[in-house]
């Protein structure tokens, strides 16, 4: 590339001009009418272009005469506010103004107010605003122009005056190649927009000429190498594109290194721009804000900032299959693994299942890729599917799966490149045909994420259930043998679903590094804590009711005992009903539930009631009682013929003596039997009406105090199993 060493304004053929010391900028002019000799004025002012126009297309000639306009860096002079023209614009040129009418870019349909060109927008023009007359009482459409310094209105031009539009530009207009061959080709890089005998041609730093043949309607460059060889060469385009912009040049008698490489005649595309380093080039020549370039909105007139949109530059060497390099020499490529949970779909204790949809994301560095022309916002850094497929991505496995479902690349995938904060790039080489910024890989994260509903395996433990706590998983590792070079990190865990399920609700989250198998890995933890007021109202209250009934049986009418009998059988019956029915929802274990207790419990209360109440029953018998006969003592005693001392009247010879005395032995018994009936029928009844209640009701505070505390504080009673910190 050749050093320039002077500023444009000092130019001269044979001159070495500095790079550094030049701005670039923009340019396109189109029909001007200046010459040489006032070269020096416009490089020390602002420049007037001239674009001729005629009544019958006056709106799309505006419209032309701005894009060239623009394509220069130029605007077109508005009225001051008193009114005025630019009056920088009358002065400084000796040209008659009656070769050309200066016209604004303002007009009028009949009996409407004046409206700007471009932008559409109500104009106030006013008779004491101008220089000269207004006339806005027209038959057609009016237009503003300017003539010997003063605003007058028209609807039909003089056929003695030419019209134009004037372009108020910067300095000489520079243009610069792009896409030369790495060959050193002998075409020049810069050049200058210069004005001779009505006719723009342009002049290369080191002696190139570039001018307009007419009659074979191309542009033609040629120079004068320092070997004496004459480089020609020419595009097909018309006079008013100044031959800016992309188009097919044919080289002729390139330098010898360019010839034994590419052939005597060289067909190669190059841009010529006046576009700077901020800019993109238009097919057309046009500039824009090159952060305009593939924003989904057309800026080109000619489209093109929306064509070849391609994010990704992928090198020659750069093999899909390999692993990315760690960056800065690091041991480990990092991948940052972020969890979304979006909804869960399903929990089944019963089948140890536990159903997740979820969003997986995945940001890695891969230093062999640079990226193209980056937006702020990572959502318009998006690959297509074409370029998703050409880049090495990162593929995972869920362990904890019925089949060790792995992640999926397909076109619910989207991978988008995250734009560092500094936004540091380096600026395309000259010799590539396009300008752009260059991010590279290893300081821009690309990002691939998608959607998935997973079900997973859960093994529920429930033996505090219903005051039970979950900690459901995802474990997850890396596919194939590459754990000595890539490394899982978990980064951000999140959960914009809905937090309130209908069983639980979700007490936490979180996911951290575990060596899952013999590799490590990323584990996602749900913590799940369970509703009581379900249960509660399905199980303990009803448990509750039934139990309050058969004790009231307890207040029953003795010779009601059938009917208390029959009410606590039905009690136990419908309790044994429901232990069936919640064990049946609950997994099969070897161990006794929480629940379990309280239901054995209250098959526990109306089982010794209807004893108690059977024991009271046989208490109110009034059958004898033998051990009561051994029990009494006689008070007159006499041997029997067997030598034996009995009451004397049992024994007495007399009939109705013995008669009587036998009687009042046996009713003497029956009285010490009903007393002692008594009191254990009082006993029973202690037990039942006090002790048993006072014992029930202790049982169900101290059975709430303790699960509503594992309910409360799982992690403090460690009553979960967890990896990650879930008290956060």
């Amino acid at each position: 590339m050749k050093k320039w060493t002077m500023s444009p304004c000092n130019f001269s053929v044979a001159a070495d001009l500095s790079w550094d010391d030049m701005n670039f900028s923009i340019n396109d002019p189109a029909k001007v009418k200046k010459t040489d000799k006032y070269r020096d004025i416009y490089c020390k002012q602002d420049v007037e272009l001239y674009y001729p126009f005629s009544e019958s297309n006056y709106l799309q000639t505006s419209l032309d005469a701005k894009r060239t306009c623009d394509k220069i860096g130029g605007h077109f002079p508005e009225l001051e506010e008193d009114g005025s023209y630019v009056p920088a614009l009358r002065k400084n040129f000796d040209i008659e103004r009656n070769e050309c009418i200066y016209v604004m870019p303002y007009y009028a349909k009949k009996n409407e107010p004046f409206m700007h060109i471009f932008t559409n927008e109500k104009v106030d023009v006013k008779l004491s605003e101008t220089n000269g007359a207004i006339n806005t009482e027209q038959e057609n459409d009016v237009y503003i122009y300017l003539a010997e310094g003063s605003l007058y209105t028209s609807s039909v031009p003089g056929n003695s005056y030419s019209y134009c539009f004037i372009c108020s530009a910067p300095q000489v207009p520079e243009v610069i190649v792009r896409g030369l061959k790495s060959c050193k080709q002998e075409v020049d890089y810069f050049y200058y927009v210069l004005f001779n005998n009505d006719k723009i041609y342009l002049r290369g730093g080191t002696g190139a000429n570039v001018s307009y043949n007419f009659d074979l309607q191309r542009w033609e460059n040629t120079r004068l190498t320092d070997e004496g060889n004459l480089v020609t060469a020419h595009i097909k385009a018309g006079y008013d594109t100044l031959g800016l912009g992309k188009h097919t040049w044919v080289v002729y008698n390139d330098s010898n290194a360019c010839r034994s490489k590419y052939g005597e005649v060289i067909t190669q595309e190059l841009i010529m721009t006046t576009c700077n380093s901020t800019e993109f080039t238009c097919n057309d020549g046009g500039c824009i804000n090159i952060l305009k370039r593939c924003d989904g909105k057309t800026q080109c007139q000619d489209k093109s900032d929306e064509l070849g949109c391609q994010l990704v530059i992928l090198d020659e060497t750069y093999y899909k299959d390999m692993l990315p390099p760690g960056i800065n020499d690091d041991e480990f490529a990092l991948v940052n693994v972020s969890f979304s949970v979006l909804s869960i779909l399903k929990i089944s204790e019963v089948d140890y299942t536990f159903h997740v949809k979820f969003r997986l994301k995945s940001e890695w560095n891969d230093p062999r890729l640079q990226f193209k022309n980056l937006k702020s916002k990572s959502t318009k850094n998006t690959l297509s599917d074409a370029q998703r497929d050409e880049i090495w991505t990162p593929e995972m496995i869920f362990t904890n799966t019925n089949d060790d479902f792995a992640t999926i690349l397909d076109e619910k995938v989207s991978i988008k490149i995250i734009r560092n904060m500094e936004d540091k790039f380096t600026l395309s080489d000259p010799d590539d045909i396009e300008n752009y910024r260059i991010y590279s890989g290893d300081e821009n994260l690309l990002s691939l994420s998608r959607v998935y509903d997973v079900e997973f395996i859960c093994i529920y433990n429930v033996l505090w259930y219903p005051f039970d706590s979950q900690v459901c998983y995802a474990d997850i590792i890396l596919k194939g043998e590459v754990e000595e070079y890539l490394k899982l990190v978990p980064v951000v865990m999140d959960f914009p679903g809905v937090q309130e399920l209908s069983q639980y609700f979700i007490k936490g989250y979180n996911h951290c590094t575990k060596i899952i198998g013999d590799k490590e890995g990323v584990r996602v933890e749900i913590f799940l804590n369970r509703r009581l007021m379900g249960t509660a109202l399905t199980v303990y209250l009803p448990t509750i009711i039934m139990n309050i009934i058969g004790h009231n049986t307890n207040f029953f009418k003795s010779y009601f005992f059938e009917a208390v009998i029959s009410v606590n059988l039905t009690v136990m019956l419908v309790l044994a009903t429901m232990f069936v029915s919640v064990s049946e929802n609950l997994p099969n274990t070897s161990y006794i539930k929480y629940i379990e207790i309280w239901l054995l419990f209250n098959l526990l209360l109306p089982f010794i009631e209807v004893l108690l109440h059977t024991y009271m029953d046989l208490q109110r018998d009034e059958k004898e009682d033998e051990n009561l006969e051994k029990q009494s003592t006689p008070q007159i005693l006499e041997k029997d013929s067997k030598n034996s001392w009995v009451e004397k009247d049992l024994v007495s010879r007399r009939e109705n003596v013995q008669v009587k005395a036998l009687s009042d032995h046996y009713e003497s018994g029956e009285e010490l039997m009903r007393k002692k009936a008594k009191r254990n029928l009082a006993r029973a009844q202690m037990f039942t009406n006090v002790i048993l209640p006072i014992f029930a009701i202790l049982f169900v505070v101290i059975y709430w105090i303790i699960g509503l505390l594992i309910s409360y504080y799982p992690l403090t009673f460690g009553v979960v199993d967890h990896h990650c910190d879930l008290s956060k």
